[in-house]
């Protein structure tokens, strides 16, 4: 008797994922970016990885965003002592780099010329959805980070000044 063929295999998944989206990621639906992730309720990452250069939009459309958000590049998952941030200021749409050396807002302080230089900070802009804000930028991170291993924590706040979170904040890791 004649072998049949073998089974078709599924179809890619619609829109196909890119490759660098990682196992957790799915294709974006904004236009600028590859790969999109939920990193909690209301709060969406969506980015592109070319080489080490990693640009990305922090989409948050709940009310704990208010006024300022940030995406930071912990040493260590979840934590944000030791990370570096990239934060939309709630003075307008400024957006500068910290370094995050502790919880007390003493020790949370703009990153040196040098740390600018080494990450590569720029294509940063804001942009808002239904009244709340998008964060933009790209970056090159620093060959310290693993690719496989990329720990992303993310806050915002509601206060005229940027100070302590409160509860909406968060991390995830992604392979890529």
């Amino acid at each position: 008797p004649p072998i049949p063929d073998p089974p078709s295999p599924p179809p890619p998944p619609d829109p196909p994922a890119p490759v660098m989206c990682g196992t957790a990621a799915l294709a974006s639906s904004h236009g600028s970016y590859d790969c999109a992730v939920m990193m909690a309720k209301g709060v969406e990452l969506h980015f592109s990885v070319r080489g080490r250069a990693f640009s990305t939009l922090l989409k948050c459309t709940c009310g704990e965003c208010a006024n300022w958000i940030a995406l930071g590049f912990p040493k260590e998952p979840g934590r944000m002592i030791g990370s570096t941030a990239i934060v939309k200021l709630p003075s307008g749409n400024e957006i500068k780099m910290f370094k995050l050396n502790s919880k007390n807002p003493n020790g949370v302080t703009e990153a040196t010329p040098a740390e600018y230089r080494a990450w590569g900070l720029r294509d940063q802009r804001v942009e808002l959805f239904n009244g709340r804000y998008g964060l933009h930028f790209t970056i090159d991170l620093p060959s310290t980070i693993a690719l496989n291993n990329l720990h992303l924590i993310f806050a915002g706040g509601t206060g005229a000044q940027f100070t302590y979170h409160g509860v909406e904040r968060g991390g995830m890791t992604l392979d890529l």
